[in-house]
């Protein structure tokens, strides 16, 4: 018996059939990009969704529900799931090409450099996987198909035509019920997880990039320990009297030069490196001479100068500050309430000037830093000498001459002369050295893959040159001189999408930082330093870091300096040295626990006295911060 005919044309059902089909798939097909491109596996994106129900369902309803607005006030469903789709799809790229840079995904932080984009796109080289492409797909193929069902619509093939009242009734309803999901169930979600994974790096594994930085984002606002109270705060500041009680105040004012030397690290540590002749000659020969040196733990590896700048300048943990804006992006305000070891110096008579051998783009120096101390902030268009440059940045023996000549200004007053260097910047390309100084070799790269590394160590020996030249300059002056040379981060150094020099070397076992152990954080989150004095003996090797160098330095010069940072001084040599991450270092620059007493006690402290001076009460703010007479 044949089946009975179908009355009219099939097409009007079958259209809204479809729609309704691809319109509650389309969230699934953006959630499977998303962790396709942070996975860059399409078959584990696949298998994430059901290793994760609770994570894939609070990413899924958000992103149905504001395509459904969409789609009801347009009655256009394509748009709706593209425009959904979009946000968490184009954080989830900036995670991943943050990750190929660095290690380290995408923080709130960061989106206060999305106005300086094209900057920061300008130091890198992106190239797209074919799992991004894949990733692309699942959001492009929807949205065709859907469109595609759109036209067929709008033509009268749709039974079920979506009208005006009809859509702005679905949008109407669809965005209530967002605004009743996001505070009432995800924001609940995202706190949960947030304070059982609080590693961001480990959330994003688990809820997706998106969902992860909404979680920061609800717990970005930093709060006391149980114990902070007024009497609390006077009995801390009552410890960080007594530790400036201890400090004496020197006759001898020096001048005090110090080099943020672009990823300088003495590269000579990494093992499967060899090197025609030393790369590093001053910085080696300097370490018997009667200096300080040593590695320096920074809060960042292979990009990410302003945070350790800010870090170094103030002693504070940007781990206690606002996690939802950079420690570079700051109201003025905040900045005058931090420490400054620069405000302690200008305090102490010192003229202070801050050089970067760039431009003023990113991090915003010329309008912080004189919130720090700086009487002058300068720049690569400041600098009347002599230049030469490498590639389009003004190499470092400029920088040095530009210290010198800023120096020679005036020698009668004590002097505070910082410079952020930038000749050994990422990208490395092999023909910005035609004529290298230094062959690298190594049995575990190929020549090709050797070309990144060896163009970095190029960079690096003029590093070596613009220390050696400041200390043959300074050792001919008669004015007592500390200066201080020091790398930022680790120079980022990819052999492709899922190694680095650092994976294929052993230092770390995969590229993106979910994966390290506190070990892992320790070998990568470090540089090295060197302290060098005309009139000073030096410590020998000892370690240092972004959080105790500013106290060392007034230590060093024997100024009259604040209850915090004398504080700070007396953690770094009896306590804690540094802490960030999962990894916390005692003195001796060695990983310990932070449930250890005496840490833990100095931790809770430290994080109420930062707390107490830019959210809190300020109960000590002014005293801690105060130079004493």
């Amino acid at each position: 018996m044949l089946p009975p005919k179908c009355k009219g044309p099939v097409l009007p059902y079958i259209v809204p059939v479809l729609r309704l089909l691809l319109v509650l798939l389309t969230p699934l097909a953006s959630i499977l990009a998303c962790q396709t491109v942070s996975l860059q596996n399409f078959s584990q994106a696949l298998a994430w969704i059901p290793a994760y129900p609770k994570s894939a369902l609070m990413y899924y309803l958000p992103l149905l529900l504001a395509q459904l607005t969409v789609t009801g006030l347009t009655r256009l469903s394509g748009l709706g799931g593209l425009l959904a789709a979009l946000p968490p799809l184009g954080i989830t790229l900036a995670s991943f090409y943050k990750g190929l840079i660095n290690g380290e995904p995408l923080t709130l932080p960061d989106l206060a450099l999305a106005g300086e984009l094209g900057d920061i796109l300008g130091f890198v080289t992106l190239d797209i996987s074919p799992q991004t492409w894949q990733a692309l797909l699942c959001v492009i193929l929807p949205f065709l198909l859907l469109t595609v069902l759109d036209i067929l619509s709008l033509l009268g093939k749709d039974s079920r035509k979506l009208s005006l009242p009809r859509g702005l009734a679905l949008g109407a309803a669809s965005a209530g019920l967002l605004a009743l999901f996001v505070p009432y169930s995800l924001r609940p979600y995202c706190l949960d997880e947030y304070h059982s994974y609080p590693i961001q790096a480990y959330r994003d594994e688990r809820l997706g990039v998106s969902l992860s930085l909404l979680s920061s984002w609800y717990s970005a606002r930093p709060g006391p320990s149980p114990t902070y109270s007024q009497s609390r705060l006077q009995q801390l500041l009552g410890d960080m009297e007594a530790a400036l009680d201890t400090q004496e105040v020197s006759p001898v004012r020096p001048h005090i030069i110090f080099v943020m030397n672009e990823s300088f690290l003495d590269i000579t540590h990494l093992e499967g490196l060899d090197f025609s002749t030393d790369p590093l000659p001053n910085f080696h020969r300097l370490q018997g001479e009667n200096t300080t040196y040593g590695r320096f733990h920074t809060i960042t590896c292979s990009g990410g100068t302003g945070p350790v700048e800010m870090e170094t300048f103030t002693g504070l943990s940007t781990e206690e500050l606002d996690a939802s804006v950079s420690s570079t992006a700051l109201d003025p305000e905040m900045y005058e309430a931090m420490p400054s070891y620069v405000r302690v110096l200008k305090e102490n008579g010192y003229r202070t000037a801050a050089f970067h051998s760039h431009t003023p783009a990113l991090y915003n120096r010329d309008r912080n830093y004189p919130h720090l101390g700086f009487d002058r902030v300068l720049f690569r268009e400041d600098y009347t000498g002599p230049a030469t440059y490498v590639g389009d940045y003004l190499d470092d023996d400029s920088t040095a001459s530009a210290l010198i000549s800023l120096f020679e200004e005036d020698r009668d007053t004590p002097s505070f002369l910082y410079a952020m260097t930038m000749q050994n910047h990422q990208p490395y390309f092999s023909f910005l050295y035609p004529e290298p100084a230094v062959e690298v070799s190594s049995p575990l790269l190929t020549r090709e893959e050797l070309e990144g590394t060896a163009c970095y160590v190029q960079g690096l020996h003029d590093a070596d040159r613009m220390l050696g030249k400041l200390v043959d300059y300074f050792s001919q002056v008669d004015e007592p001189v500390l200066l201080i040379f020091a790398g930022d981060h680790t120079p980022a150094l990819p052999l492709s999408a899922e190694e680095t020099l650092y994976t294929r070397l052993g230092v770390v076992p995969s590229p993106i930082s979910s994966h390290w152990s506190a070990e892992d954080y320790r070998n990568m989150m470090v540089t090295d330093y060197i302290i060098w004095s005309n009139y000073l003996d030096g410590e020998g090797e000892r370690p240092s870091s972004t959080m105790a160098m500013g106290a060392t330095i007034l230590e060093l010069a024997g100024v009259r300096n604040t209850p915090f940072f004398a504080w700070m001084d007396r953690a770094r040599r009896e306590t804690m040295l540094f802490h960030a991450r999962v990894l916390t270092l005692g003195p001796d620059g060695q990983a310990v626990s932070a449930d250890e007493p005496a840490v833990k006690t100095f931790r809770t402290a430290y994080r109420d006295v930062i707390y107490d001076m830019l959210y809190g009460e300020q109960y000590i703010a002014g005293a801690a911060n105060r130079v004493r007479d």
